[in-house]
């Protein structure tokens, strides 16, 4: 089966010098406007900021063709809709591939696995709703296109929770920022360093 990838950019993003470089072009039909390539699309990878999902959600909605399916890489968007009221249309397959690393490292990863050992990033895949009855093996060939040499299933929701305390609270320093504020207070509180720091 061939599967024909078509890369989707805002007008006017100058990520499509980037993708022609890529060997992506207009005039094959792999590189196009963003609504436009959704339009056509079987599955739509919606790999954009948290910022632009939540601004363009309902017009992705909109643009999907009957029985397409929406592909996550993280489940921030199920978080956000939750937080409004809101849902992803009953009629499509939702999934989720989440690799555990920036953009980056997938990449660096992915390219290493050519040559050693098939090496690439570890992923979860998460099915959240499942129309088709084929999405669990949509999302499992996702990440092994994607190189993962182990995945764990999980759902959008763990995912998104998970996400919030490892991304915000570990790796942009939450934890870090609580625990040396809490420190200063209690030494203004009139504490002395050293029990500021054990309390």
């Amino acid at each position: 089966m061939d599967i024909k990838v078509t890369i989707g950019l805002r007008s006017g993003s100058s990520s499509f010098e980037e993708a022609k470089g890529c060997g992506f072009s207009e005039e094959d039909g792999t590189l196009g406007e963003m609504f436009d390539v959704i339009k056509e699309s079987d599955l739509v990878m919606l790999l954009i900021s948290d910022a632009a999902q939540a601004a363009l959600y309902k017009e992705v909605f909109a643009a999907m063709k009957p029985g397409a399916t929406l592909g996550l890489s993280h489940g921030f968007l199920l978080g956000y809709l939750d937080s409004i009221g809101e849902g992803f249309p009953e009629d499509m397959d939702v999934i989720a591939v989440c690799p555990k690393g920036m953009g980056p490292s997938v990449r660096r990863l992915y390219e290493q696995g050519k040559e050693v050992n098939g090496a690439g990033i570890n992923a979860s895949f998460g099915v959240h709703q499942n129309v088709s009855g084929k999405a669990s093996e949509l999302a499992l060939g996702w990440g092994v296109a994607l190189g993962s040499p182990f995945m764990f299933e999980t759902t959008l929701r763990s995912e998104y929770k998970s996400d919030i305390y490892g991304e915000r609270g570990i790796l942009l320093g939450a934890v870090h920022g609580i625990v040396e504020s809490l420190y200063r207070r209690y030494q203004r509180q009139g504490m002395t360093a050293e029990q500021a720091f054990t309390e």
